[in-house]
């Protein structure tokens, strides 16, 4: 590849003498190729961004509506899909942890629903604290759900 500049080649002579107005138009004008471009690509991903929250906001729109049609809070709903579609043991702290939620939302929502018999609240061998969730009625939330009697 042929170098840019022949003192920009030799990297020991490059800052030894004053830039010339031709190096100096080059450089200016890579910079100004890399701005432009750099704007073009934050702008595609700024408005990328915004269509990724909006699919995620009617998303969670719809899980909303799902769980207030069969009286579960959306924490309720969200922990009956994690233990009930896993054949791995859910924590109440691993599941806080993955939902990004308040400890004590999902202590006092697995607490209402093992009351209601949706789940099992199991003490891990060993942990002092976080109980292991189980789906109480079934193994899948479909069933889970079809105990549930839908709200009006």
């Amino acid at each position: 590849m042929r170098p840019l500049s022949s003192r920009i080649s030799d990297s020991t002579n490059f800052f030894a003498k004053p830039l010339t107005k031709s190096e100096i138009g080059f450089i200016i004008k890579i910079r100004n190729r890399i701005l432009k471009e750099s704007v073009m690509y934050l702008k595609e991903m700024t408005r990328l961004n915004a269509a990724l929250n909006a699919l995620y906001m009617e998303q969670d729109d719809i899980y909303s509506v799902y769980a207030a049609h069969f009286g579960l809070s959306g924490t309720a709903f969200w922990i009956l899909y994690a233990i009930c579609e896993s054949d791995e043991v859910k924590t109440q702290n691993a599941l806080a942890d993955a939902f990004h939620m308040p400890r004590q939302s999902i202590n006092s929502a697995a607490a209402a629903l093992a009351k209601q018999g949706y789940v099992a609240l199991e003490q891990l061998p060993g942990a002092r604290s976080g109980k292991a969730l189980r789906c109480g009625r079934s193994g899948s939330i479909k069933v889970c759900l079809a105990h549930l009697p839908p709200q009006a």
